[in-house]
């Protein structure tokens, strides 16, 4: 936090005045002074060392110490609104795991053998038998398509099944196969395949490592001593980089708010005239959320660097807890305001999935005469409320792809 703070100048928009630190005495007095970096290595100072006001601070907490009821609504919210559209999301949910089925989905080849197999497992087809023998040919089953399949997958996975489609189609023209073949398409459309939110989590990751690794994280890293990141967290070791990734984002959002405390006039953290709690709190929070804004558009390229940081990792830690907390709307807003860093990571399969999803979900209007289909609301709240699963008495949310990894493991 040392480095970030001796490249964060003063102002963010002036480019040209030095860098410098406060700190407080026990009489609230603010004082500046200059770090040099090759002579100071204790990381205890250095936190010392970030600008500090006693008295802004002790004004912000008096003023806090008044607000704890409308706080407390505000934290339980998340939870209260889950519970009220999902009376049973606590409850441990229940498992029927199929045998491993000894193909590969990596190819398309394995997948059309893996997409027929899972078909009739799950009853939507049925193998036709005659004279006691399997003939290798399909009928749809007669309450298939009043059924709707969720499943999750890897980027890989999802393009494979998808593929499926187009490769089966092909079939429809040879000789006596168009009616098994059409079951097969027919009850495609009855399975909506979707990016894993484990594998989503560990592809943002990534992206954001892409953009802030070299020049930013890696000089953190070596300062804290992190070891087992390379700046690649899908290829291995994602728990250590998740770590470490976080641990910077803390970091950098503390420093924020004390250049925040800094900045802004005492009499602002103080309630004004008439002012109640809520009116309080929604004006502290509206200040900090327009000064890290205007951050993000500053001159001052670390400061702009340190907005866009904090920016991108929020939106990956939000999606984080929201599994945990089993909030499937928070996932969902987030995964469609991926769009950009998708594109600018280059992660063209996850743009385009992503881009498919919201197509899918939500419909539009395609051209000027042309207006996409759309999920059935029914069917997409079903979706939703069975977005995440839980494994333990009480506990908290996890990802259906991860609980597939810990199988297969």
């Amino acid at each position: 936090m040392k480095a970030i703070h001796e490249q964060v100048r003063e102002d963010p928009d002036q480019s040209n005045t030095m860098s410098t630190q406060s700190s407080s005495d026990n009489t609230g007095q603010t004082t500046k002074c200059k770090v040099n970096l090759t002579q100071e290595k204790n990381l205890g100072i250095h936190y010392t060392q970030l600008p500090r006001d006693n008295a802004k601070e002790n004004s912000l907490i008096e003023a806090l110490a008044r607000c704890t009821t409308e706080y407390d609504y505000a934290k339980k919210y998340q939870s209260e609104m889950i519970e009220h559209l999902s009376l049973r999301c606590c409850d441990p949910d229940r498992f029927l795991f199929w045998p491993i089925y000894p193909r590969d989905e990596v190819s398309i080849e394995g997948m059309i053998m893996v997409h027929t197999y899972l078909q009739e497992e799950f009853g939507m087809i049925d193998e036709i038998v005659k004279d006691g023998k399997a003939t290798g040919n399909y009928q749809i089953h007669e309450n298939a398509m009043k059924r709707l399949i969720f499943l999750y997958g890897d980027s890989l996975s999802v393009s494979n099944w998808k593929n499926c489609f187009l490769r089966n189609a092909q079939q429809l023209a040879q000789f006596r196969q168009k009616k098994f073949i059409q079951c097969i398409l027919d009850v495609h459309k009855c399975v909506y395949i979707q990016h894993g939110l484990f594998h989503h989590g560990m592809h943002r990751s990534e992206a954001i490592f892409k953009f802030f690794y070299g020049g930013f994280l890696q000089p953190l890293q070596v300062v804290l001593g992190r070891k087992r990141i390379n700046g690649e967290p899908a290829k291995g070791k994602y728990q250590d980089h998740e770590q470490f990734l976080l641990t910077v984002y803390f970091a950098v959002v503390r420093y924020l708010l004390r250049r925040y405390m800094e900045s802004v006039a005492p009499e602002d953290l103080m309630f004004r005239d008439s002012e109640s709690s809520v009116d309080y709190l929604s004006r502290i929070q509206q200040q900090i959320s327009e000064y890290r804004e205007s951050w993000e558009t500053s001159k001052n390229e670390p400061s702009k660097m340190l907005a866009m940081f904090i920016k991108i990792t929020g939106s990956h830690y939000r999606s984080k807890l929201a599994v945990s907390n089993l909030d499937f709307w928070m996932c969902e807003y987030e995964n469609c305001e991926w769009i950009g860093p998708w594109k600018m990571s280059n992660k063209t399969t996850y743009l385009r999935q992503t881009c498919e999803e919201i197509e899918i979900k939500y419909g539009g209007k395609c051209g000027e005469d042309t207006v996409l289909p759309s999920m059935s609301p029914l069917a997409l709240e079903i979706m939703r409320l069975n977005r995440m699963c839980v494994l333990t008495e009480g506990g908290n949310g996890v990802a259906f792809d991860f609980v597939n990894g810990l199988y297969n493991l």
